[in-house]
């Protein structure tokens, strides 16, 4: 996969070294997509819920290319301690030949309760794609989503399988067009209920070129973005890397894709509104001038989350080694009156940008 030499590149440069090691590959990855180790909701009550990683087992060589699977269970907290929630399920890494210590790619997701024979893993598909497989769901309801590299949702519906015990399934997904060449398709239960999936199966894919937006391209540069998050009622930032195209703008990508794009783990958010928009960044003495239109400050949110989404911002630019604080604008102004009337300095009208530049508060990220 092109996105799999990406990642070693990256690791042979010293960068994200957290890639050569398959546990940390595999919990970030379900953080990411499955929002496991999140709150779980059951019979009506809400329970903080974790993960449990057996160690990973590796095959390969250099020569050969690698292999590497990790199983795991969730759980959730009680007042007798972890109790299991759901089945055990197994995730599929592989590592590309020629390299002693290969940066691990997630290929597929299985579970005993999902599995899908079509589409199979790194299949080229194209819109709708054809499914099939078995599973079960409440009320027969398997839910069906198509998402793109970049963590956008590309098409969701669902297919029928079985309600109590597991059985076959088959049917087609629409979707529109992706921003990167590869992407996933997700297959969970229906629960019935809220909160993250109790199993969930995964296959990695590519689009045909027909459904690759223009102006695509596979070289894609990696950011590390921070969204707003919530555990036992408070909120916290919660880190997501993504790609995006390659562009010598790249902290105005990241930025954009914070506000625009679609965070992979469906319980992380942002307060900005999806109006705002980016006009410029301007780097100087290490301090990032983010210079938004009018839009940004009509969100209406509360002080904690006024705080936190100034500071996914900053945690999210300050990612890049030439910035260290941030500073905002808007329409050029620091302060007085925006063109939709709102005053600029006030923010979202609780923390305010008087204290800037702002540097990152370390006590928010989890």
């Amino acid at each position: 996969y092109a996105a799999a030499r990406g990642m070693q590149k990256t690791a042979d440069g010293g960068l994200e070294a957290w890639r050569t090691d398959p546990k940390e590959v595999a919990m970030r990855f379900m953080d990411e997509f499955t929002g496991w180790g999140n709150k779980i909701q059951l019979d009506g009550n809400s329970f903080d819920s974790g993960l449990e990683l057996q160690e990973p087992k590796i095959e390969g060589s250099e020569e050969a290319g690698w292999t590497a699977t990790v199983s795991f269970r969730r759980f959730r907290v009680t007042e007798s301690g972890k109790v299991p929630s759901g089945d055990t399920d197994t995730l599929h890494m592989i590592g590309l030949k020629g390299t002693e210590h290969p940066a691990w790619f997630v290929s597929n997701l299985a579970s005993p309760q999902m599995h899908i024979a079509e589409p199979s893993d790194g299949q080229a598909i194209s819109s709708p794609v054809k499914l099939s497989g078995r599973g079960v769901g409440y009320e027969s309801t398997i839910v069906v989503e198509v998402k793109d590299d970049r963590g956008r949702s590309l098409g969701k519906g669902f297919v029928n399988g079985g309600s109590t015990e597991v059985a076959p399934f088959t049917g087609s997904q629409p979707f529109s067009k992706a921003a990167s060449p590869s992407g996933v398709v997700m297959l969970r239960p229906d629960q019935g209920a809220e909160g993250p999936p109790f199993s969930i199966s995964i296959v990695r894919i590519h689009f045909l070129a027909v459904n690759i937006a223009p102006g695509t391209s596979g070289d894609g540069k990696q950011v590390t973005l921070y969204y707003l998050a919530e555990r036992s009622g408070q909120l916290y930032l919660a880190k997501e890397v993504h790609r995006v195209d390659s562009t010598p703008r790249i902290a105005t990508a990241a930025l954009e894709e914070l506000i625009h794009g679609s965070p992979h783990n469906n319980q992380n958010s942002t307060p900005f509104p999806k109006s705002s928009q980016v006009l410029s960044i301007t780097i100087s003495s290490r301090v990032a001038t983010v210079d938004w239109s009018a839009d940004v400050l009509e969100a209406s949110v509360g002080a904690e989350a006024e705080a936190l989404g100034i500071q996914s911002v900053v945690w999210t630019l300050t990612e890049f080694s030439t910035v260290s604080k941030v500073r905002f604008t808007v329409e050029g102004k620091q302060s007085g009156k925006a063109s939709n009337g709102r005053v600029i300095e006030d923010w979202w009208g609780h923390v305010g940008l008087k204290e800037q530049p702002f540097a990152r508060e370390t006590s928010l990220h989890n």
